[in-house]
């Protein structure tokens, strides 16, 4: 049944019977509450118990009727109420045992000695708000699940207490102990931070605290009932695809093994003193530069303790640790699991770190690191950095250009062969680079090319034009800086989409060049709509560029990582061709980093497939693919 919140379902009389649900004690001052749901004597009141109002309540009907001639009038009356939720035991009344004060609910309170003086215990009334599986009695179908608490330094945050498990599964309703004199703990909590966790298998992680619903860290708690958001639900990143559950984690703990207990696998380690993430040995350290860190998390299997785990397997051992009643920590730090603050969490497909307090650091809180990550989760992984106003932190996103191909040009094998460039590094577009207008004017015959000049109208920035350092625009004496391709959205001047050849640079915004073929015959016209550009570094010119991979260390190299023979040992296991690209960090010539552009895959063979070329928009998304059909060649011949 619920709660007992109506006196009227209290029923006490003259001995104390295991059928009855109150038995007031004269002599000795007491007032039992007993669980009568086995073979009540009147209503029942099982483990839901009884609210410390309505047994305040029937108290006082008792003490005025005396229906089992107990001369209670004759006793000083048990209870002080202060408010429906807080409460004094005076007189040296108090429930009868700690089983008694298991069952109150809803309430706080104080109990003091005979002599109405001492103060012999005090608890907290703790209510969870959120959904928790279980239920008291215990008497459904389902999850069975249980908060535990413990107690922290108010001002390192260090646990000085616990855990301890609530009585009952389920929601949260019973009085927590802060206080006890030399008879009754010799402790007092009040003080402390008291905090409260919910942590089950295969389900979210929730904590809660004293200060988290408003109590001043280090100010005295109150003897009334506290109210705690707490909640937890259904883990998909462990019961989904790619989860890891206890199970397994157990199964794989001894020495050699994937989850290995004995510090050869992944480890959580509490810094001393903050180190930076440039330390961590990150192929790419942090987008937009170091960051500092006090806990670091290794990523690694024991199997061979350097393998990386993958997010999802990290996140489920991580969770795994912190449900432990054991040392978690590496190194000579000891911290049980069950109180150490949450590490990880998912946000969509995304693991994230969290700030969380340092017992090597005296309680302060920093920022958490991983090393060692999986390579195909990096894109999938933040960092949180210690500091006030720290905010999550990626790493450079790198992508994985997947190229697939036709059965015919693949049936060349080593004869076949594919390459990626950029179709042009960088567009310099009207109104969003390089001003109002690009003019073509003066347009007319060079020996067997035509010229013209271009004029940069209106404000210029960037330029392609005298660029310095790395960036490399448009220069007529390096010939693979020389060569450019005009856009135009539509209209007569549609003629211009040809490339050109810089011969010569005035100043910023002015320049001369020609056309390397004779196509189409320029004409003066005015590049001014949207859409309108100058792109450099053109396929089909002697500036194509080829795309570097995210191993180069010099980014803004030529690689022939972007050429491949389509033999068997140069594709995966589905015959496509992969190349990982620093989507980020790739700055090759004027490309601008972490913007997408647009690729060109040329592919051809010999005897099965003919030449062919595909063009992709490269994003920022961890798998771009591509797919490069070959007509069938009919056509080849090479006598012997």
């Amino acid at each position: 049944m619920p709660t007992i919140t109506d006196p009227d379902n209290l029923f006490d009389t003259g001995d104390d019977s295991a059928g009855k649900s109150i038995h007031i004690d004269t002599a000795l001052r007491t007032i039992k509450i007993r669980n009568n749901s086995a073979a009540p004597q009147g209503p029942v009141l099982d483990q839901t118990g009884v609210t410390l109002q309505a047994l305040y309540s029937f108290l006082k009907e008792e003490w005025k009727d005396d229906p089992n001639n107990k001369s209670l009038i004759a006793y000083p009356f048990p209870l002080v109420a202060i408010t429906p939720e807080q409460f004094e035991w005076r007189y040296g009344w108090s429930p009868a045992d700690d089983s008694s004060r298991s069952l109150i609910r809803t309430a706080g309170w104080r109990e003091f000695g005979t002599d109405d003086a001492t103060q012999l215990r005090e608890y907290i009334g703790t209510i969870s708000l959120g959904n928790i599986d279980g239920d008291q009695n215990q008497d459904d179908a389902g999850d069975q699940d249980t908060v535990y608490y413990g107690w922290f330094n108010a001002t390192t945050g260090v646990a000085v207490a616990g855990p301890f498990d609530y009585d009952f599964p389920g929601p949260v309703n019973q009085a927590v102990q802060t206080q006890g004199n030399a008879d009754n703990g010799n402790f007092d909590r009040r003080g402390n931070t008291l905090r409260l966790f919910v942590r089950q298998p295969a389900k979210t992680f929730d904590q809660t605290d004293t200060v988290d619903i408003g109590l001043v860290a280090g100010s005295t708690l109150p003897y009334n009932t506290q109210r705690f958001p707490l909640v937890e639900n259904e883990d998909l990143k462990i019961t989904g695809t790619g989860g890891v559950s206890d199970a397994i984690i157990e199964a794989a703990r001894g020495d050699g093994e994937k989850y290995t207990s004995n510090g050869d696998g992944s480890t959580i380690e509490y810094l001393a003193t903050d180190q930076s993430s440039s330390t961590f040995g990150y192929a790419e350290d942090l987008f937009g530069g170091s960051q500092d860190f006090g806990v670091k998390i290794r990523s690694a299997s024991g199997v061979d303790g350097t393998t990386s785990l993958t997010n999802q397997e990290l996140y489920a051992w991580v969770q795994y640790s912190l449900r432990q009643d054991s040392d978690i920590a590496s190194g000579s730090t000891s911290l049980t699991g069950k109180l150490a603050d949450e590490l990880l969490a998912f946000v969509g497909d995304t693991l994230t770190t969290k700030q969380v307090t340092n017992i090597e650091q005296s309680g302060v809180k920093t920022g958490t690191a991983i090393t060692n990550i999986n390579a195909s989760d990096i894109n999938n992984t933040q960092l949180l950095p210690t500091g006030a106003s720290a905010t999550l932190k990626r790493f450079p996103f790198s992508t994985n250009i997947q190229v697939s191909f036709s059965q015919d040009i693949l049936d060349d094998g080593a004869d076949a062969k594919v390459f990626l460039y950029y179709d042009h590094t960088r567009d310099y577009s009207v109104g969003a680079e390089i001003g109002t207008s690009i003019a073509i004017s003066d347009v007319g015959a060079n020996g067997a090319q035509d010229s013209a000049n271009f004029t940069l109208n209106g404000a210029v920035s960037p330029t392609p034009l005298l660029r310095t350092g790395t960036p490399a625009g448009l220069n007529p004496a390096v010939e693979a800086d020389a060569y450019f391709r005009t856009h135009l959205n539509a209209g007569t001047g549609a003629n211009h989409n040809v490339i050109w050849k810089v011969t010569t640079i005035y100043d910023s915004t002015t320049f001369a060049a020609i056309t390397i073929d004779d196509t189409v015959a320029p004409v003066d016209a005015t590049l001014s709509t949207t859409g309108d550009a100058i792109y450099t570094h053109p396929i089909n010119s002697p500036a194509a560029l080829l795309l570097d991979s995210a191993s180069v260390i010099n980014p803004n190299s030529i690689s022939e990582a972007a050429i491949s023979t389509l033999a068997s040992g140069n594709l995966d296991g589905q015959s496509r061709f992969n190349l990982t690209y620093a989507f980020d960090n790739n700055s090759q010539k004027d490309r601008e980093t972490s913007q997408p552009f647009t690729a060109n895959v040329r592919a051809l063979g010999l005897e099965s497939g003919q030449w062919v070329e595909t063009t992709a928009t490269i994003s920022q998304v961890n798998t771009n693919a591509i797919s490069v059909v070959s007509p069938v060649e009919r056509n080849y011949a090479n006598p012997a």
